[in-house]
């Protein structure tokens, strides 16, 4: 589905731009990018996981306002769509999470 893959190029696209905003000395951008590309990387996943059908009404109700940006949240919601994620993984997402709103 194009959503899906719009959603995966864009998170491909901040990772990216975050690593050579890292290799430019620039860290609180690249850690912005990054954030911003793991954002984009779990609503991929969960667009994925998601019936064509129900994608649109996804994107108007979840991936709007400060809810949408919430990693933790978005990383139950890719559990819930059958997606686990390694716990190892998440604890490390976690304390992204964590770098990128003190940081923000």
């Amino acid at each position: 589905d194009s959503l899906v893959i719009r959603f995966h190029r864009a998170a491909g696209q901040r990772i990216a731009a975050a690593k050579l905003l890292a290799t430019a000395a620039e860290s609180l951008d690249a850690m912005y990018l990054c954030g911003y590309g793991l954002e984009c990387s779990l609503k991929s996943v969960i667009l994925a996981r998601t019936l064509p059908s129900e994608r649109r009404l996804l994107m108007q109700t979840e991936f709007r306002g400060q809810a949408a940006h919430n990693l933790d949240r978005l990383v139950h919601d890719v559990e819930l769509r059958g997606a686990p994620l390694p716990r190892d993984l998440i604890r490390r997402l976690r304390r992204c999470a964590v770098l990128w709103y003190v940081e923000m």
